[in-house]
């Protein structure tokens, strides 16, 4: 999947050209992985409101779901 240092677009990009992810769930990664930086490296300026939204809609369950994908992929190369 990459070595350390790769860029998540790339990873992304590698997980949707193996079939693991689709284009829609490659794009959700790269954005979760954005928000991840935010969080880690620009705390004070994560949005609140996206914060609100993402905990109402439960979005957060979708990255469980890639994990999950990323896990058997790995388990059955």
């Amino acid at each position: 999947m990459g070595g350390a240092g790769t860029p998540p677009s790339h990873a992304a990009r590698y997980l949707a050209e193996k079939g693991v992810f689709t284009q829609e769930e490659a794009a959700f990664f790269k954005k979760v992985v954005g928000f991840r930086n935010v969080i880690v490296h620009q705390y004070l300026a994560v949005d609140v409101d996206l914060v609100k939204r993402v905990l109402e809609s439960r979005e957060y369950r979708k990255v469980l779901s890639l994990a999950q994908k990323i896990y058997k992929a790995v388990q059955d190369p």
